[in-house]
């Protein structure tokens, strides 16, 4: 499980990569994809420090972030994502995670599920975002988990 969520997390990193660039490459790009952008990013760095049981960063979810700044937490998040699975053993992402929510509700999930969480929800958002800039006559980013496999084995 450890070496699967090491790939799916290249995988994301890649797939924040070419989508942030996409939007950078846009002669206008819409302020609403760009927001989307940073959530997923801004979500990772939520969800990391609930899993290493750290002070919960102030910050808000869905907040505007440059380009720039999008990509330096990109950077960041994966850099703290890869050194966390490099040191988690296999019992440890079953462990479970204490967390409130922003709204104040209490849950417990296990670190996979979390892991998985941010993996589906970074795929979602990028589909809105393609929709999109495929909506405002640009060209959608390619940022399948396959398009990455395929451009690993090159």
């Amino acid at each position: 499980m450890k070496t699967y969520f090491e790939k799916l997390f290249e995988f994301n990193y890649w797939a924040n990569s070419v989508i942030t660039e996409c939007l950078a490459n846009q002669e206008s790009s819409e302020k609403e994809s760009i927001e989307l952008l940073a959530h997923i990013l801004l979500a990772e760095k939520l969800w990391l420090s609930r899993i290493l049981k750290s002070p919960r960063p102030i910050i808000k979810v869905w907040s505007n972030l440059s380009i720039s700044k999008c990509r330096a937490l990109a950077s960041d998040n994966q850099l703290e994502f890869r050194k966390f699975l490099l040191n988690a053993s296999e019992e440890k992402l079953n462990e479970e995670v204490d967390y409130k929510t922003s709204k104040g509700k209490i849950y417990k999930n296990k670190i996979s599920d979390i892991l998985t969480q941010l993996i589906t929800h970074g795929s979602h958002h990028r589909s809105q975002i393609n929709l999109q800039i495929k909506q405002n006559g640009g060209e959608p980013a390619g940022v399948d988990y396959i398009t990455f496999i395929r451009a690993e084995n090159l």
